[in-house]
């Protein structure tokens, strides 16, 4: 690990150097490990790996943590934009969501398709209102603010 810091002329990068290399790496291969926007992540990182890892195993622990880390964050980011989309869809959360889903399929099945039918419309209508609803309270709030900005 410390041929990497030897004089220029041996082929050697400071630290600071060394980051840049390790960002523009990233940044290339894309698999966004590091912040782009922080200039000091990858230097950062190589100063993280060279105060925790004092061997090779300590190294490969030290890696495989992090792969760990990165992917526990990747699913909560995943599970964040589903459950995001749900609550914008239908209001709902995950789970809630989910329950609905099964005593659906549990109810279609007790159903004819045409008691099934009927109450997807009546659902549908419900989010119609709904929408409706939330557009004419936009509209008369956006009219609101139109009288305080001109009155």
């Amino acid at each position: 690990m410390f041929g990497l810091f030897a004089r220029p002329e041996k082929g050697g990068v400071n630290i600071e150097r060394a980051g840049e290399i390790l960002m523009l790496a990233d940044l290339e291969g894309g698999t966004n490990f590091f912040d782009q926007n922080d200039p000091n992540a990858g230097r950062n990182a190589i100063i993280d790996v060279l105060s925790e890892a004092r061997t090779r195993g300590d190294l490969i622990n030290y890696i495989r943590n992090n792969r760990e880390e990165q992917a526990r964050r990747a699913q909560e980011a995943q599970y964040n934009a589903y459950a995001q989309h749900i609550m914008d869809e239908y209001h709902m959360s995950p789970d809630e969501y989910e329950a609905y889903e099964r005593l659906s399929e549990e109810a279609a099945k007790m159903m004819t398709p045409e008691q099934q039918a009927e109450i997807d419309g009546e659902i549908y209508d419900q989010i119609m209102q709904e929408q409706a609803d939330e557009a004419e309270r936009m509209a008369i709030f956006d009219s609101l603010n139109n009288n305080n900005e001109n009155g």
